[in-house]
């Protein structure tokens, strides 16, 4: 088999692989959907059950949080609108973490003040 050949091979291998993890990540944000209902906003301890990490690391990792920690009302809790959460939702927490780390210091240290 012609070198080209494989790594055609494996280069589709791998955009299998992430449709297939696209279509999962898909029907399970379909489900959350689902399952928010009429609710209108979801506090920290939603988006940790959501997320399935403990509230003590979200609230020390803004990067997993919807708007890095910053909430939606300005009541001073941390509670974020049902379209905030389906946005947060539709990316990966590999692609939040890469935009936290990608932020300047400056950026990230006043996230921290306004969160």
């Amino acid at each position: 088999m012609p070198a080209v050949d494989l790594v055609e091979r494996r280069d589709m291998e791998r955009v299998e692989q992430r449709l297939d993890a696209l279509e999962r990540r898909m029907d399970l944000l379909l489900g959350m959907l689902e399952s928010m209902g009429a609710r209108s906003y979801f506090g920290i301890r939603d988006i940790c059950r959501i997320i399935n990490v403990s509230e003590s690391y979200a609230r020390k990792h803004p990067e997993v949080l919807p708007k890095y920690g910053v909430s939606d009302f300005p009541d001073g809790m941390r509670r974020w609108k049902r379209e905030t959460v389906a946005a947060y939702l539709a990316k990966s927490m590999s692609e939040h973490v890469a935009e936290w780390g990608a932020m300047g210091a400056r950026e990230r240290a006043r996230i921290r003040r306004n969160s």
